[in-house]
């Protein structure tokens, strides 16, 4: 992948409106079993659920708590975007962890 501005992650179809859009961790990586490069930056999103779940929630390390998490906007709607404005940086892997 070459080097972004931001990077997003598009979400463009749901199977099911009645279920959330949530997010738990959202890492880019330089390398494969690199380092996350999404430090220091800016989360941004189509949409949240309340205040408690911001995009930063998609970025910020933690895995632990499902409180901890970016939930789009319900009732759900496709599409939503899932952005991250680092430092100009060129990716090879985007990992991404959702619960069940």
């Amino acid at each position: 992948m070459s080097a972004h501005l931001y990077w997003s992650l598009n979400v463009t179809e749901i199977l099911d409106p009645d279920y959330t859009l949530e997010i738990v961790e959202l890492e880019m990586r330089s390398a494969i079993g690199g380092i996350n490069q999404c430090s220091g930056g800016i989360a941004t999103a189509t949409s949240q659920s309340n205040a408690n779940h911001p995009p930063s929630k998609a970025f910020d390390g933690v895995i632990e708590y499902a409180e901890l998490t970016w939930i789009a906007e319900y009732p759900f709607s496709a599409p939503q975007r899932l952005s991250y404005l680092p430092q100009p940086t060129f990716l090879a892997l985007l990992s991404l962890l959702t619960w069940e």
